[in-house]
């Protein structure tokens, strides 16, 4: 068995962080993933039920460009999966679709990302997630996840989905414009669709706009 096919056909954890669109008010007392325990085996997080989940359109085929969606949401995340299989029908939009989904899905990428070459790439910009390190906690942005995506592939086509608009009056906001502009030199807000902005025809239009320009 590999490393994947532990994560295939798997339920969509039930204890994310719900955005202001999906209220999500379940929750699990195992690992939906590892089936042992409340912590992930992959990745232990402050012992907190595992809530991350990995999955690989069934088609996946190696020859084919890869599109990541990464959120911490699965309603958000499963209306992108939908309007990227759209696109690959209306729009010959020809790719794979991988997903990580939970509220640590950016430290899981973290784990995974030499496993794959991705050509595409939609993100989250807030996550819940964070992890213990001694005494300092890690808490991850969408900015590290396309750090991370960035620096195995410069030429990656990217957006993000997110309905943080970023005002500059709150701190963590103004970091996450001024660290992602020292990565990429442009101003983030370029790059960004906001989830309350589009109905699904145009949000369908903008990602295709936004992914195949240039």
């Amino acid at each position: 068995m590999s490393f994947f096919d532990i994560f295939k056909k798997k339920e969509l954890p039930t204890n994310n962080l719900a955005s202001s669109i999906f209220k999500e008010k379940k929750k699990t007392e195992t690992c939906s993933n590892c089936s042992e325990g409340k912590e992930c085996r992959y990745f232990p997080l402050n012992d907190e039920p595992c809530d991350f989940i990995l999955e690989e359109c069934p088609e996946h085929d190696p020859k084919r460009k890869t599109l990541l969606i990464i959120d911490d949401n699965p309603g958000v995340l499963n209306f992108l999966k939908d309007d990227i299989k759209f696109l690959r029908e209306d729009k010959d939009f020809d790719v794979n679709i991988v997903s990580i989904c939970g509220r640590h899905a950016v430290f899981h990428l973290e784990n995974v990302i030499d496993d794959y070459k991705f050509d595409y790439a939609i993100i989250d910009i807030t996550f819940g997630g964070s992890k213990t390190d001694g005494e300092k906690t890690v808490k991850y942005t969408g900015v590290d996840a396309f750090e991370l995506l960035y620096n195995h592939n410069k030429e990656l086509k990217f957006i993000f989905y997110t309905g943080n608009t970023l005002n500059t009056y709150i701190n963590s906001n103004k970091k996450i414009i001024d660290e992602f502009y020292a990565i990429h030199g442009t101003d983030i807000k370029q790059h960004i669709i906001y989830k309350t902005s589009l109905g699904m025809k145009d949000r369908r239009k903008e990602i295709y706009r936004k992914l195949t320009k240039g």
